[in-house]
């Protein structure tokens, strides 16, 4: 794609587009995950860290939103209230679900949803990292990486040609990510589920049967 420019726009549901980047002409020096950027106007962006603080530092942890665009927008208010807190300012804020990092240029990195985040032999890891990787191989056009209830790591596989193989997916893997990340099943896609929204519904990924399957990676 010579001369192709990548705009990220970043925005939940609850707010309008709230941070931007672009990217260059030249894709190859494009990295596997496009920062979401710094903050329009009129928009404050914080990070939650575990001990339930906020501040703009260089770190990790669920991405705060605070600014005009940030609105209540469910008819059930109750379903989603306890989203939506008070900034020191007594402003509207609202908790994302999101996890995200601050780059040394002050741009963020989005690293996924916090639910997203998994845990394996002791080690954390963003399943959107793991897609990543996948994603960037020639014979996979899309990968949707998920785990399961019994605690296995499924892979969902749409290839571009010939069917892609346990094998092949955790080549892949081997080469980039450590050696406890290793996907235990893999389920070829023709038609991805879809939700209402237009978005992959992963709840029904599950109920796919694996196309194949090695024993539990220890």
């Amino acid at each position: 794609m010579p001369n192709a420019k990548l705009s990220n726009h970043y925005g939940p549901s609850e707010t309008h587009v709230v941070c931007a980047h672009t990217l260059a002409s030249n894709v190859a020096e494009w990295p596997d995950i496009a920062p979401i950027g710094q903050p329009v106007a009129n928009v404050s962006l914080q990070i939650a860290f575990e001990e339930d603080q906020s501040r703009n530092t260089d770190a990790t942890g669920e991405l705060l939103i605070s600014g005009k665009y940030v609105r209540h927008c469910y008819t059930d208010a109750q379903d989603n209230q306890k989203n939506f807190i008070s900034d020191k300012n007594g402003a509207v804020q609202y908790r994302t679900g999101d996890r995200v990092e601050v780059l040394r240029n002050d741009y963020f990195n989005y690293l996924g949803r916090s639910d997203g985040q998994i845990k394996v032999s002791g080690h954390r890891i963003e399943l959107q990292q793991i897609e990543a990787k996948l994603n960037a191989a020639s014979d996979i056009v899309l990968s949707v990486v998920m785990i399961a209830p019994d605690g296995t790591l499924r892979c969902f596989v749409q290839s571009t040609d010939a069917p892609v193989s346990l094998t092949r997916v955790n080549e892949i893997l081997a080469k980039q990510l450590p050696d406890y990340i290793r996907l235990n099943t893999i389920t070829q896609i023709d038609e991805w589920p879809k939700a209402p929204s237009g978005k992959i519904d992963r709840r029904a990924l599950l109920n796919i049967n694996m196309t194949s399957a090695a024993a539990p990676y220890p």
